[in-house]
């Protein structure tokens, strides 16, 4: 018997946004101070203490959420990452999520190597 995820509706999507952030930050070995300096380099002025208390609470604007990933060079985003669901608001995203990003990551960036080769 497998798990299925919560319904649609019943996800905590403040829950899904911050664990996406942190995810991403994680994997690219970021702390808050070095998003502090990418943000400001993407016209984004916070300080440390701001910005972990905004991300640790989830409340965010949309535009927020992708400054912030832009700003820390995450190029591809699955609308709702697969694996990932929210049991008593807490994410729950364990090695499925993180696989998932790399093996999608991974796709993009040979796929974009591979038009960049074909282009020179």
């Amino acid at each position: 018997m497998t798990d299925a995820p919560p319904e649609i509706g019943k996800r905590d999507w403040s829950e899904v946004a911050k664990s996406m952030i942190k995810a991403e930050l994680k994997g690219r070995n970021m702390t808050y101070a070095h998003l502090v300096d990418a943000l400001a380099a993407v016209g984004v002025k916070e300080t440390e203490a701001n910005l972990r208390n905004k991300i640790s609470r989830g409340n965010f604007s949309a535009a927020f959420f992708l400054q912030t990933l832009d700003a820390i060079g995450c190029t591809l985003v699955p609308a709702v990452p697969a694996g990932m669901t929210v049991i008593r608001g807490r994410a729950r995203t364990g090695p499925v999520i993180s696989s998932l990003y790399r093996q999608r990551a991974d796709e993009f960036n040979a796929r974009q190597q591979r038009e960049t080769e074909e282009d020179n």
